[in-house]
């Protein structure tokens, strides 16, 4: 300060405090550090009206304290001392440095729902997941309950979820509300431990929840008629109106078809009836050797009882020996190679044949009058009647 005229202090480029004044009252200056790093020695209300930091009365500029990067969480930075900020919550990178070394933070993502601003390097090193750079929390994906076969749980996202293989029940939901799961069998003898509503799903037999595959009932045979089977549990062939044939049981225990032998053309196979284009030999008769070849042709077999009734028997072979022996054992009068709807009996002699139909209106009084006078000629015409009528028939059948 010095003691000059008010033209001499401002040409000088001093502060005149006016006249008669003296230097004791100027005031006293000091350090005034700014954050670009520049510094100035004036007043403390003119450093505080320049928005600088005054260190004190007759404090140098070299006493500024040192500044550098701040960096915060919203990617905003300043320069400031370490002490600022500190202060401020923010990310001090050293002395000197610039705010480009600012680290790019954005949103880093948890499973639990949670988010937090911070570097890719600071999201990977605590298991986040980072979507980029400037990115807002709110673009983090929504996390819920994903349920999985184990009966364990965990809080992510819908693609986080279906890409482990789990349930998820949708955004914000919890893991206490995953589905107890149960044992879940399937006819084939696999099983799984899911919901009811999984299993059923699947298509398989849900036990009940808390239930174990163990559990699982073994499959059995369901016959439906001869024509079909499955390897289903009891409830599931009641259901669709089959026969379990029980526990353990394979298909290849449900009855066949009915079956016998059938011959074509010498040659024998065992088919059913409907099957057969030949000559079928009877249900439950198996092919036996030369029984297609051997097999001879039979006639009617047709028996006059004592009391002038008929009686058509089995079938016989004309050749075979004594082929009316069932008629005489019934005390009746066999005829070979006719039935009874081609003879007419009588009650006169049980050892006489019956009369042919061709010629019992010419006889018949004959025959049944008094005394049979016409006996003898009657058992004639009936025996050549008889013998006319079985080449007849062999005649038709060849």
């Amino acid at each position: 300060c010095t003691q000059v005229s008010q033209n001499d202090c401002n040409n000088a480029g001093g502060n005149f405090l006016g006249t008669r004044t003296s230097c004791d009252a100027c005031p006293q200056i000091g350090a005034c550090c700014f954050n670009n790093k520049t510094c100035t020695q004036v007043s403390q209300n003119d450093c505080d009206n320049a928005g600088g930091n005054f260190l004190g009365t007759s404090t140098s500029c070299d006493a500024c304290p040192q500044i550098g990067a701040c960096c915060f969480n919203n990617n905003i930075c300043t320069q400031v001392s370490q002490s600022d900020c500190d202060n401020a919550g923010g990310n001090f990178l050293g002395t000197s440095t610039s705010c480009d070394a600012c680290p790019q933070i954005g949103a880093c993502c948890f499973n639990d729902g949670t988010c937090t601003q911070v570097s890719q390097d600071d999201c990977n090193a605590s298991g986040g997941n980072f979507l980029g750079t400037s990115t807002p929390c709110t673009a983090c994906p929504q996390v819920g309950a994903c349920c999985f076969n184990d009966n364990t749980c965990t809080q992510v996202s819908l693609n986080d979820c279906n890409n482990a293989g789990g349930n998820f029940l949708g955004n914000n939901t919890d893991c206490a509300d995953c589905p107890p799961p149960g044992a879940c069998c399937f006819s084939t003898g696999m099983c799984t431990q899911v919901s009811r509503t999984d299993c059923d799903n699947a298509g398989g037999n849900f036990l009940g929840v808390g239930t174990d595959c163990i559990d699982c009932p073994p499959p059995g045979a369901c016959c439906f008629g001869t024509i079909t089977c499955t390897l289903v549990f009891r409830s599931e062939c009641d259901n669709a109106g089959g026969n379990f044939l029980g526990v353990g049981t394979a298909c290849d225990d449900c009855p066949g078809p009915a079956t016998g032998a059938c011959c074509v053309d010498g040659v024998c196979t065992q088919t059913t009836e409907a099957a057969c284009t030949g000559d079928f030999l009877g249900i439950g008769v198996d092919c036996t050797p030369d029984i297609c070849t051997s097999a001879p042709e039979l006639v009617p077999l047709s028996c006059c009882l004592p009391d002038g009734s008929c009686m058509d028997l089995t079938p016989v072979d004309p050749n075979g020996p004594n082929p009316g022996q069932e008629c005489l054992d019934l005390g009746g009068q066999p005829n070979v190679g006719l039935a009874c709807s081609e003879v007419v009996c009588d009650d006169c002699d049980p050892n006489e044949p019956g009369v042919s139909l061709l010629f019992s209106n010419i006889f018949r009084g004959f025959v049944c009058g008094t005394g049979c006078p016409a006996l003898i000629i009657a058992s004639i015409l009936g025996l050549v009647t008889m013998k006319i009528g079985y080449a007849s028939r062999r005649r038709r059948r060849r």
